[in-house]
């Protein structure tokens, strides 16, 4: 199982954020020692823009950091674990909702 950093940061702000963040901080670390994290890579922030550019001239856009998120699944093709359907509308990405 792999994550990307975009999601790795918000939930390390929910950590921060939380009325035990010491705790959650070590059950947060426990949890990523289990998986692999992906950086962003240049191909990433690449294919991040030729894309979003497309979104951006539709005036069809989905918010950055998620769109960050989907396209690193998209190019390592990786399924997209997500409750959001706005993913679905990303041409090439495969989305499990739950």
């Amino acid at each position: 199982m792999a994550v990307n950093i975009v999601p790795v940061a918000e939930l390390y702000e929910g950590v921060f954020c939380s009325n035990q963040p010491d705790a959650n901080e070590e059950s947060f670390k426990n949890f990523l020692s289990t998986v692999t994290v992906l950086d962003i890579t240049e191909d990433v922030a690449k294919r991040y823009g030729e894309e979003r550019s497309k979104l951006l001239n539709t005036g069809n856009l989905i918010g950055a950091l998620d769109f960050l998120n989907a396209l690193t699944a998209r190019t390592h093709d990786l399924v997209l674990l997500t409750s959001d359907q706005d993913f679905t509308r990303i041409e090439g990405l495969t989305v499990r909702l739950g």
